[in-house]
This record gives structure tokens, C-alpha cells and sequence, in this order.
């Protein structure tokens, strides 16, 4: 397939079978004897092709209008993604401009001598400082709360185990006075 640029390079044959052109390229090919539009089924670049008898010249309306629709084509595509480029721009902007109201600000106040240099980074450091004390007594509550729930399972295992020591104490001696009352009672009743 010849494109256009080649074409300046070449001279164009007088005779042909007539040409095979892409709208999409701009790329043609001469048909040789024996070859016919059907023998081809799309240009090199995907798109289909048409079959003209001759080659469009630079001042041929076909030509020109083909150059049209390629600018035109072009030209829509470039505002597409200049468009959808645009749109983050704006975001992009418009979050800068917050942080730049907000240093000029400070900025304007520094000026003013109501605020040092030293005034603006004491005060980010405090604030650091109060983040870091936050967090740090959040995590001793959270031990205490673990500490606390620890020591209630201790003591409850404490208060169960004690139950149960004097409990069974308790019925050692129960049992061993409730045989011996039997044994007395059972040898009374011999002896009577």
C-alpha cells in the first residue's frame, strides 16, 4: 500500500486497472491485470476499501473532503481529551487554591507580627503533641479495661475454687460424723 507521502516520491503510472484507496490512511494501491477490488479484503490499517479509477490530486474536491473529515475527526477527538483533561485541571486547581487561601492567611498574619515563624511551628508541634498524648491514653485505657477484665476472671476462679475447697471440707466432716452416728445408731439397735 502507498500513502500519500510516498506518492510525491513517485511518479503516478498513466494507465491503470484502477485503485484501491483507504479513507482512514489515505493509502492506495494499484490494482495489476488480473486483480480485482474483490481479491482485497481491507487495507493494511483495518479499514475498507474503496475502489476509485483514479487518484485524488491535492486539488480534487474527493481528496479535500477526505482531508476535511480527518481534520474534523481529529479536531473531535483533541476536544475530547482536552475536555475530560480540563475537568481535572479544575479539581486539581481548585484544591490548590484552598491551600493557597489558607497559607496566604497565614502568611498575611505572619506580616502582621500577630504570628512568628517559631508561634506557627510551636503550635503544629502541640497539636502533634496532643495527637500522640491522645493516642497514648487511649491505649492505657485499653490495658486498664484488659487488667480489669483479667483480674474479674481471677477472682471469680478464686471465689469457685474456694466454694469448692470448703465445700468439700465441709462434707469430709459431714460424712465421717454422719457414719459414725449411723455405726451408733446401727450398734444400739443390736445391743437393744
Amino acid at each position: 500500500m502507498t500513502t500519500p507521502k510516498d506518492a510525491t516520491k513517485q511518479q503516478l503510472p498513466l494507465e491503470s486497472n484502477g485503485y484501491l484507496y483507504c479513507r482512514k490512511c489515505q493509502g492506495y494501491y494499484r490494482l495489476q491485470d488480473g486483480e480485482s477490488k474483490d481479491d482485497f479484503v481491507s487495507c493494511e490499517c483495518g479499514w475498507e476499501l474503496e475502489f476509485i479509477e483514479s487518484l485524488p490530486t491535492q486539488s480534487s474536491d474527493h481528496y479535500s473532503g477526505l482531508d476535511e473529515l480527518d481534520d474534523t475527526e481529529e479536531i473531535e477527538q483533541l476536544l475530547t481529551l482536552l475536555k475530560s483533561k480540563s475537568a481535572k485541571r479544575k479539581a486539581i486547581i481548585k484544591n490548590l487554591s484552598k491551600h493557597i487561601h489558607i497559607q496566604e492567611e497565614l502568611l498575611n498574619e505572619i506580616k502582621e507580627e500577630r504570628w512568628t515563624v517559631w508561634d506557627v511551628l510551636n503550635e503544629r508541634n502541640l497539636q502533634a503533641d496532643i495527637k500522640n498524648q491522645k493516642r497514648l491514653l487511649d491505649d492505657i485505657s485499653d490495658n486498664e479495661d484488659r487488667l480489669m477484665s483479667i483480674v474479674r476472671e481471677q477472682r471469680t476462679k478464686a471465689y469457685e475454687s474456694e466454694k469448692l475447697t470448703f465445700t468439700g471440707f465441709l462434707k469430709t466432716p459431714l460424712f465421717i460424723i454422719l457414719v459414725v452416728i449411723v455405726v451408733v445408731v446401727v450398734l444400739l439397735f443390736l445391743f437393744i
